[in-house]
């Protein structure tokens, strides 16, 4: 019973994070609710067509390891490190429409990203109306809402808070667990955002 009501206070700000982003979406007609495209950007022309052409390529047994979609051509494997290398991509697996793909890797990250943030404010409170405020904040920040439709960068956004508190009990208790784990996943999802962050890691330690 105790293990429950820990849990519902995660749950209750994880349902508002869904809530806020469904609504938004429904007001401005987008995706799934109106004829506006949630992509943006590159996103249209690449992360939602490489996204899409993976997950089919799973199902389907044709994955490339060359395409000859651009120039003289390129191996994938570049791509596939770059843009897909996120185990939520998995996810997609589920659906057959490259919008319905999009939309719910958003959508998981975003909720992921509400729970670790939540994770870390009430370490940091022991108020859980404060870790959900703060969880609230923190996913609609302007980080946000400037780069969602970078999906291989959300992942290191929804691991940050966990990192941060890694990397806190380490400096202080010399526990390294958490902080090992997230850092690793970090780097696995997308380098790009793995190296930024290892320069806050360093200028931070």
């Amino acid at each position: 019973m105790n293990k429950v009501k820990r849990i519902v206070p995660y749950f209750i700000g994880a349902l508002l994070v869904m809530m806020i982003f469904l609504v938004t979406l429904k007001v401005n007609s987008l995706y799934p609710f109106g004829n506006y495209d949630l992509a943006k950007h590159d996103a249209i022309r690449q992360y939602k067509p490489f996204l899409y052409s993976f997950i089919i390529g799973l199902k389907n047994g044709t994955i490339e390891s060359f395409s000859f979609s651009n120039a003289l051509g390129n191996p994938t494997i570049f791509n596939y490190l770059y843009y897909l290398s996120s185990p939520i991509n998995f996810v997609c697996l589920l659906f057959n429409n490259p919008d319905q793909m999009y939309f719910m890797v958003i959508l998981i990250k975003i909720i992921i990203a509400s729970v670790t943030m939540h994770f870390y404010s009430y370490k940091k409170t022991d108020n859980h109306f404060i870790a959900i405020i703060c969880s609230l904040c923190y996913v609609f920040s302007s980080w946000f809402l400037a780069n969602y439709f970078h999906i291989m960068w959300l992942d290191a956004f929804m691991m940050f808070p966990l990192l941060q508190y890694g990397l806190e009990e380490l400096i202080h208790k010399n526990k390294v667990k958490v902080y090992i784990i997230s850092l690793v996943y970090i780097m696995i999802s997308n380098f790009y955002m793995a190296f930024i962050i290892c320069l806050y890691v360093f200028i931070y330690y």
